[in-house]
């Protein structure tokens, strides 16, 4: 299709707004020469291929509502957010936040969840892998005032709902011999391990511990978070379990710098 672009009065913002309006006027450079029709296919097909992307990094979220229910959220969700990157691949990371705030989604309060931890295995999957800690890297650094700089892949989602067990189960197709859910709340670590995403619910000490670990807490500021939510917490094996699955970057950095 072609369409036709008078040089005056026409901007690539101009014309990138009026893609993503619900009701568009013709954009500016274009009015002369090109019928609003061909203007407004390629609007729609625009959308449409963003609205299918979304449903591509969106599986279970699409299980959860249905097609109809969710091409239209889709349809809302393109025309509020416009892409700010050209990877295509990153284009939904807010769909979380917008379904908090979708009236028609209220229904389903788990949704919002489920997008993020849809989101969250989407960035592990694609994230770089950094060189893994030594031992030797830990033994000359007094890890109570240590950073851990932890692997991009790593991530957290934690939920007053039993996300990841509605995850597995729409993941896999309501199979008939998958256990009832447990409706209590759940927090999921999400990393990569071998080439394939991991996803491993965490108690309530040791999912307190690695958030603080992930908004850039001293590895001594981590431990007393965790003991905080339970007297009972195991330091060393919440420790372990970081160091066991890879999951501490070669650079432990001092109080003065921030993981990414």
């Amino acid at each position: 299709m072609r369409l036709t672009v008078p040089d005056e009065g026409f901007t690539q913002a101009g014309f990138a707004a009026a893609l993503f309006k619900a009701q568009p006027a013709m954009p500016p450079g274009l009015a002369a020469g090109t019928p609003a029709h061909r203007f407004e296919v390629y609007r729609r097909n625009v959308q449409a291929g963003l609205a299918r992307a979304l449903e591509a990094r969106f599986p279970v979220v699409h299980a959860l509502v249905g097609a109809e229910f969710f091409m239209a959220m889709a349809r809302e969700f393109v025309t509020r957010q416009l892409p700010t990157s050209p990877v295509l691949l990153e284009y939904g990371r807010a769909m979380p936040d917008f379904i908090r705030g979708f009236a028609p989604a209220a229904s389903v309060p788990y949704l919002a969840d489920v997008a993020a931890l849809e989101v969250s295995r989407g960035e592990a999957w694609h994230a770089q892998s950094l060189p893994v800690a030594a031992p030797a890297d830990l033994q000359r650094t007094c890890l109570t005032d240590a950073r851990l700089l932890l692997q991009p892949a790593l991530g957290l989602v934690r939920s007053p709902f039993p996300v990841l067990a509605i995850w597995a189960h729409h993941h896999h197709h309501h199979r008939a011999d998958a256990p009832p859910i447990d409706w209590q709340p759940q927090s999921v670590a999400v990393h990569r391990q071998g080439g394939e995403v991991v996803q491993e619910a965490l108690a309530p000490p040791e999912a307190a511990f690695l958030a603080a670990l992930l908004a850039g807490e001293t590895l001594g500021a981590a431990f007393h978070s965790a003991r905080h939510t339970a007297a009972g917490f195991d330091a060393t094996a919440a420790f372990a379990w970081l160091l066991v699955r890879d999951l501490v970057g070669a650079a432990v950095s001092d109080t003065n710098q921030r993981r990414r």
